[in-house]
């Protein structure tokens, strides 16, 4: 057991520069609209109920548990229960429940899920050596993460591994595979917490966690400081450094004070808990509002790719569904004389990785091109556009998910009954046949709905980040935006096509 002080053991503050920001007036307390430069936001925390019960010890690890014992209950009914995979408590609640309601809590909340992921929860209560009480000791090495490393780019490869896996061996249509699955994000996950410091796992190697904090831009809700200049006076900084019995020091070492996204913060809601000020907000704010205000010193290439291969992903994910695809797939082996298993691979790798940033890196070429007269290099133009597409990849992910958490998820119903497919009706519901609440018109009529909504907000962000990198509405400005704005309609319109194509079963 390390003899280290918890809250000593990071000193400094992250890596990410510093931007300058403006002066607002002191205050002495949690304001209804946080900060005054920002009256369309709505602080939560000026109710005393809400901060109450989030400046509460016990408060993550009473919304932890449950889903620590669902997923242990996932891992039993992997390996104990039926193979049938409509029929197991750990595919359905996986794959069906969570997988596809998850991404729904993105665009509220942000990285909610990140403050209840049972992974991080026994990963940080074996570190921490403690369910909730704060203690000096921390059981673990207490590394600090390679400099090399501290990046989206490992945690993009494992979530394209993490879907290569699923689509070539089935992990969605196995309970066996499905609780393998767990227990390696499980064991990953206190591994890393064993020898490095902090919730290092989340912040650079969770296969979910890159896309949850690229997808959390959009959501409406946020966690800010309240007042700037209240930080900037108050020099113990103990929302980095912990404080005593209250709380310990933010577990991604992000600095409240310097948080101008929701990519790394993962509403653990341990700042709210030191802060001595009462100066965290949890605010409401509008959807999209990370995303037109991006600040250009905290951006890095390895968010741009995650951003652009999210693109990719979620339309891939659809189009393996349709019926043609396999015709497809067929027809590309005979041709090329490979194996299946290659050419799955091959399509993999091109549909998710190679045309998105393909498409989009001559898409910024041909940007930077058209809007001559403007010193802004490819480079650049890459990094900030990439953010006008993650509305359209995040509404495509949630038209995906919405035909399988409404349509399918009443097959939870029965197989809380009988978790293990073994004849149990503990509740009287094993016998039940429930139909989808919505015809397949409406949920179409949804996805549909949705796709157009990402693209609106596509169209939005593109005129506000071309805005601030072109300057006012000149004719450079529009032959600049013009080649952002036809691969933004031309990947919806083609969204649209493949959700209009009629489906093969799931799985």
């Amino acid at each position: 057991m390390s003899k280290q002080k918890s809250t000593t053991l990071t000193k400094e503050l992250p890596e990410s520069p510093r931007r300058p920001e403006g002066t607002c007036p002191a205050q002495t307390g949690p304001s209804l609209t946080g900060d005054p430069r920002e009256p369309n936001k709505l602080n939560l925390l000026a109710n005393p109920y809400i901060r109450r019960l989030l400046r509460w010890r016990g408060f993550q690890f009473a919304i932890q548990l449950p889903n620590v014992l669902v997923y242990l209950l996932v891992i039993v009914t992997g390996f104990y229960g039926t193979q049938t995979s409509t029929q197991n408590f750990a595919t359905v609640v996986t794959w069906i429940i969570w997988w596809a309601a998850i991404v729904f809590t993105f665009v509220f909340v942000g990285r909610l899920w990140c403050l209840m992921c049972p992974f991080s929860a026994m990963a940080e209560w074996l570190q921490r050596f403690s369910l909730w009480a704060v203690r000096k000791e921390s059981f673990g090495l207490n590394w600090k993460w390679p400099l090399k490393l501290r990046n989206l780019y490992l945690a993009t490869a494992m979530f394209l591994l993490l879907t290569w896996v699923d689509n070539r061996y089935g992990l969605v249509g196995s309970p066996l595979y499905t609780a393998y699955f767990v227990l390696v994000i499980l064991a990953a996950a206190i591994v890393v917490a064993l020898l490095f410091e902090r919730r290092t796992f989340c912040r650079y190697v969770c296969p979910i966690g890159g896309l949850i904090g690229t997808y959390a831009l959009f959501a409406s809700a946020e966690l800010r400081v309240a007042d700037r200049q209240i930080c900037r006076g108050h020099k113990e900084k103990n929302c980095l450094l912990g404080s005593g019995t209250v709380g310990y020091g933010c577990p991604v070492r992000a600095y409240p004070g310097d948080i101008d996204s929701n990519y790394s913060c993962t509403l653990c809601t341990e700042c709210i808990k030191t802060c001595p000020k009462n100066n965290i907000a949890l605010n409401v704010r509008p959807f999209g509002h990370d995303l037109v205000n991006l600040n250009e010193k905290r951006l890095g290439l390895d968010m741009s790719i995650l951003a652009v291969v999210l693109l990719g992903l979620p339309t891939y994910q659809t189009i393996i569904m349709i019926t043609p695809w396999e015709g497809w797939m067929q027809a590309i082996q005979q041709f090329t004389g490979l194996s299946s298993q290659i050419v799955f691979s091959l399509v993999f790798l091109v549909s998710t990785l190679a045309i998105p940033v393909g498409l989009f890196l001559g898409t910024t070429f041909v940007t930077r091109l058209l809007a001559h007269g403007h010193d802004v290099t490819h480079r650049r133009l890459f990094i900030n556009f990439a953010y006008a597409f993650v509305p359209i990849g995040l509404m495509m992910h949630l038209a995906h998910n919405v035909k399988h958490l409404l349509g399918e998820g009443q097959t939870i119903i029965p197989v809380l009954s009988d978790p293990f497919g073994w004849g149990w009706n503990l509740f009287g519901t094993s016998k039940l046949q429930l139909s989808s609440l919505f015809s397949t018109d409406v949920l179409t009529a949804m996805q549909f709905g949705l796709l157009l909504l990402g693209q609106g907000f596509a169209v939005y962000v593109s005129y506000r980040i071309g805005h601030r990198l072109f300057g006012g509405r000149g004719k450079a400005f529009l032959r600049g935006l013009a080649p952002i704005l036809v691969l933004a309609i031309t990947w919806s319109v083609f969204n649209l096509w493949v959700l209009s194509q009629p489906l093969m079963e799931r799985h």
